[in-house]
């Protein structure tokens, strides 16, 4: 009965309990800042590749230049 006893109560202190919720939440903040940081990595990467608009960028491939006779 003893055995039992303390294997029923080993048993259960084995077991770990859930999360509270500040466990849960600082989890979460850690997550979201890591993928905040892998968004703004990924558009530093593509804004890096593009020409700015206005800087002299040339027309896409399949547009042709704008000419003085389509201003009117």
């Amino acid at each position: 009965m003893r055995r039992i006893a303390a294997l029923v109560l080993l048993t259960l202190a084995a077991c770990s309990s859930e999360p509270d919720f500040d466990e849960r939440f600082e989890k979460a903040e850690a997550e979201s800042r890591q993928l905040a940081t892998e968004i703004d990595a990924e558009l530093a990467r593509t804004e890096a590749g593009k020409p700015q608009p206005g800087a002299g960028a040339e027309p896409e491939s399949g547009a042709e230049p704008e000419s003085p006779a389509d201003r009117r």
